[in-house]
């Protein structure tokens, strides 16, 4: 696998991880990672896909010094986008290490490791630093993706187009999960945060399934193929019904999406809103631990009522008014026939 780092040089590579990683020891090997740093790359890979990877790739082997290095510079964009992707690589695969590494694996079986000025963590604090470690290749994936959707360069409308195939933004707006998203009502995050405060582009990209299951089953069959394809092709909606109709619809698929994700996700992936946060009453700590019980049921059924309000209300917006009448009825008047008592 072509990686982001150097990997024949171990003080050059400890060198990458710790400039990385500043929280880890120097003489962390760069060898006992490997493995881990292909899982973790194939992981980033799928998320800005591989044109956007082999773009980096190739940028990063074209300006190695001589002795193998690289020199990041702070002005370049293309560089920045390299460190930033080298960093949530680094962090993924170092959670995935850390685990294993906690204990040693000898011909007498697993043995905790101990040393003199050093002790064994509390299960607590290794669980905590788990999730910290999960939270922090989320931030990671995050500033890559706001990265990436700022990478267009200056004069980028004027450039042929050769030139603009060479830029990494094309590569990433070309992208099939960049398209996917953009083909949605709700496709970015300051629509998303108008319904429900998410601030995470990564959490945005991986509910745009939830986002397209909520257009293609629900807007969809209420609304009719011709007013939905309308209301994606015409932007700005001057129309007062159709800026309401299109302000549900952003609401309904934001709470669709939210109720399908929480069974299928981490929810450390998800702002501590979605599920409240309790504190801790062991060992005289304030740390936190994650809501427990039916929570997670609570919350999606909290979702899923939201959604079902704003598509009542949109079917409520579209429904078919009757058509007045253009004749007056003939006014009935009772006759001598009629039987007695049915009319004062």
């Amino acid at each position: 696998m072509k990686l982001l780092f150097n990997i024949t040089d171990v003080e050059i590579s400890a060198d990458e991880i710790k400039s990385s990683l500043g929280y880890t020891d120097a003489d962390l090997s760069f060898k006992n990672l490997l493995p881990d740093i292909n899982s973790a790359t194939t992981l980033v890979r799928k998320v800005i896909s591989r044109e956007v990877y082999m773009h980096i790739y190739d940028f990063y082997k074209d300006n190695l010094e001589e002795d193998g290095t690289y020199i990041y510079d702070y002005e370049d964009i293309e560089s920045n986008i390299l460190r930033q992707t080298r960093y949530p690589i680094l962090v993924k695969a170092y959670s995935l290490f850390a685990p294993s590494n906690d204990i040693s694996h000898s011909n007498e079986g697993r043995r905790a490791r101990t040393s003199e000025n050093e002790k064994l963590p509390w299960q607590w604090q290794i669980d905590a630093d788990n999730k910290e470690q999960e939270k922090r290749f989320y931030r990671a994936m995050d500033d890559l993706i706001d990265l990436l959707d700022d990478s267009m360069p200056e004069g980028y409308q004027g450039m042929t187009d050769e030139q603009k195939n060479a830029t990494v933004y094309y590569k990433w707006i070309n992208s099939a999960a960049y398209k996917e998203l953009k083909s949605l009502f709700v496709n970015s995050i300051d629509k998303f945060n108008k319904v429900f405060t998410i601030e995470s582009s990564l959490l945005l990209h991986k509910l745009a399934a939830g986002l397209q299951e909520c257009e293609e089953f629900e807007i969809l069959s209420r609304i009719g193929k011709e007013k939905f394809e309308q209301l994606k092709s015409s932007e700005p909606i001057e129309d007062p019904k159709d800026v309401q109709l299109l302000k549900l619809i952003h609401t309904a698929c934001v709470f669709y999406s939210l109720a399908w994700a929480i069974p299928k996700m981490s929810i450390t992936i998800f702002p501590e809103g979605v599920l409240q946060y309790q504190v801790s009453d062991r060992a005289n700590t304030i740390a936190k631990k994650p809501a427990i019980g039916n929570e997670h049921e609570y919350a999606m059924q909290s979702f899923a009522k939201s959604c079902q309000l704003a598509l009542s209300l949109i079917e409520e917006l579209v429904k078919t008014e009757p058509e007045p009448l253009t004749d007056r009825p003939p006014f009935f008047t009772p006759t001598d026939d009629c039987a007695p008592g049915l009319y004062l």
